[in-house]
């Protein structure tokens, strides 16, 4: 499990702090990320209250996507008796959708009339988070010997930071 962690830990250090040059100038400050737009890159700086507002946004967002993932997973199960395993698609689906729309809106004031690509990074970044969030858990579960629901929460708050960075840096630039 200790070599677990180290990982995660090499991980997080080094996606935090992306060592990066702008034009003109040295190193980029660590607790800052790349930001890229159409034709330049900036430093975000996450360590501001804007960033950290964002973050507060996307968490709330995120809280409503479960509900709205639960809620729709259970009508088509249990009320449309569809398969579990689509209706659980169906209800990860309506909820990335979700959300997406409520953080375009409301976390990152995004004007990109662009939004099926912009939705497409969305989703594409949920999906990858999904990995995260199973790889995780198997982790944690099968190889660290924890409670499941522990570890999915530790799942969830892993793959939040991951979703808020990449969607902070690739979708809503």
């Amino acid at each position: 499990m200790q070599g677990y962690m180290h990982a995660f830990v090499i991980f997080a250090k080094l996606f935090l702090n992306i060592p990066s040059f702008k034009p003109g100038s040295q190193r980029i400050k660590t607790g800052s990320l790349i930001h890229r737009s159409a034709n330049k890159q900036s430093v975000v700086n996450i360590l501001t209250r804007d960033v950290a507002w964002k973050f507060i946004k996307f968490g709330i967002v995120g809280f409503s996507g479960v509900l709205v993932d639960f809620g729709f997973t259970y009508i088509c199960k249990e009320w449309l008796k569809i398969q579990k395993y689509v209706a659980n698609a169906i209800g990860f689906t309506v909820a990335a959708s979700s959300n997406y729309f409520l953080n375009r809106w409301w976390t990152f004031h995004s004007q990109n009339p662009e939004i099926a690509m912009e939705y497409t990074r969305f989703l594409l970044i949920s999906i990858v988070g999904l990995g995260i969030n199973t790889l995780v858990l198997w982790i944690l579960v099968s190889k660290g010997k924890y409670n499941f629901y522990l570890a999915k929460l530790f799942a969830i708050a892993v793959v939040t930071i991951w979703n808020f960075i990449a969607n902070l840096n690739y979708t809503f630039v």
